[in-house]
């Protein structure tokens, strides 16, 4: 599946203000730098949070006071996916989304949530080809899906985690998450079916 971040965005709750973008570039190292406390650890906990997490890492202070929708522009092949989640405001997390899909997006100036955290997660599932057969015991809910949340453990790798010699992928410093994610291992290569999953949501039978 190429699936990649084009763009990190921040819509302000006040809008005398414009909306703030990071721009990622594709195939490269993207180094993100500048003075201390100006935002640069809250990147992975915004992605993470657009992506549908349960929990919300994004540093309390000025972060979750100011901004009113945190949104990814991604890159998929020959398309785009504009996903935005709306921000706690000191309300805690959301379940608002936003989602759009196309060959080129305009990244509105005003985000109106149009989804939910459930749909969009299924979506992101769908696209990575995941099977939707449940494949695992789970003690407390029977029968397990793979999930798209449980790709997050191969794509993170906070400040935490590397500087942690007992653990080698995120999330997997608990029990729950590591019996997960060897559970869902196998599946996380079978990327190859999302490429359908994108034709048909283009309308497209073949290549």
């Amino acid at each position: 599946m190429d699936l990649y971040i084009k763009k990190l965005i921040l819509w302000p709750l006040r809008e005398c203000y414009s909306k703030k973008e990071v721009c990622f570039k594709k195939g490269l190292v993207n180094i993100v730098h500048g003075k201390s406390r100006t935002g640069k650890s809250a990147i992975i906990p915004i992605i993470d949070y657009c992506f549908g997490s349960d929990d919300c890492f994004i540093p309390i202070g000025e972060i979750r006071d100011c901004v009113s929708w945190f949104g990814l522009l991604l890159g998929h092949g020959d398309g785009e996916i504009l996903i935005c989640r709306k921000g706690m405001a000191n309300a805690g997390n959301t379940n608002d989304m936003y989602w759009e899909m196309g060959k080129e997006i305009k990244v509105p100036e005003l985000i109106l949530a149009n989804n939910n955290r459930s749909d969009v997660k299924r979506f992101l599932s769908g696209l990575s080809g995941l099977t939707t057969l449940p494949v695992a015991q789970n003690d407390e809910k029977g029968y397990s899906t793979p999930s798209f949340r449980d790709l997050m453990a191969y794509l993170f790798q906070p400040q935490s985690l590397i500087a942690n010699a007992n653990t080698v992928l995120y999330k997997a410093d608990s029990i729950k998450h590591r019996k997960r994610i060897t559970e869902q291992m196998p599946f996380a290569g079978s990327f190859e079916r999302g490429k359908d999953f994108i034709l048909s949501a283009f309308g497209r039978g073949e290549d």
